[in-house]
């Protein structure tokens, strides 16, 4: 991770934001329905809403590109919610995700939260397996996400 700098994300990254989100997204979008393709890679302007809202983290490489995301947030004063984590797919493996996924825990934990949530799909086989490795399980919650399955994982920071 040395090539890269991890920060808060700027208004001025949104496009950038975007490109990323479309890009690790992308391989995936015959598997979603239109609907939660569209939620999962928002539109700019919801993308400078999350922004402006929750706390957007990026990683930029050493070229001053951004190579990965994750948004956080609080949902109650105990727990934490994580969404929007993307690598773009050539940067996967690469400790990007790493990197986010422990500055964005570490933010909420701060905050005081004793949990963190976060919801994925089943075609995520791969992310799936990265957040169980980092400590998260399945909660066995499943909801409707525009039609296909959204899968709830939890993780203690007690």
């Amino acid at each position: 991770m040395s090539d890269y700098h991890l920060r808060l994300a700027r208004e001025s990254d949104v496009p950038a934001l975007s490109t990323c989100l479309h890009e690790a997204f992308a391989p995936f979008r015959e598997e979603y329905s239109r609907a939660a393709y569209a939620n999962t890679v928002p539109s700019q302007p919801e993308l400078l809403e999350r922004v402006r809202t929750m706390s957007v983290w990026v990683v930029i490489d050493r070229r001053g590109v951004l190579v990965g995301t994750v948004s956080a947030s609080r949902r109650s004063p105990v727990e934490g919610h994580l969404r929007g984590m993307a690598v773009r797919p050539d940067r996967q493996g690469s400790g990007v995700a790493d990197a986010l996924l422990d500055r964005a825990v570490k933010s909420l934990a701060a905050l005081g939260c004793r949990k963190v949530t976060l919801d994925t799909t089943r075609p995520l086989a791969r992310a799936r397996r990265f957040y169980e490795k980092h400590g998260f399980s399945a909660t066995g919650t499943v909801t409707d996400f525009f039609g296909m399955p959204l899968l709830e994982y939890a993780r203690a920071l007690v």
